[in-house]
């Protein structure tokens, strides 16, 4: 991508045959926040929050029960 000096973000638009799918669609970020044998998107919200935007994510409340095994 060729750079502009610019004040904060910007769109970029890619060519339709473009191979690029952006950070939060390449397969190691997508397998890393994920379980074994199925997806988390409350793993990959956790890391976007975090490690993108430095929000900070607290501890789920006392008494919520694990989720269901697949």
């Amino acid at each position: 991508m060729p750079t502009q000096a610019t004040d904060g973000w910007r769109a970029a638009a890619f060519p339709a045959a473009s191979p690029r799918v952006g950070l939060l669609g390449a397969g190691a970020i997508l397998s890393a926040y994920a379980h074994p044998q199925r997806t988390s998107p409350t793993e990959r919200g956790k890391f976007v929050a975090i490690n993108l935007l430095c929000k900070n994510v607290p501890e789920p409340p006392p008494g919520i029960p694990a989720a269901p095994a697949p």
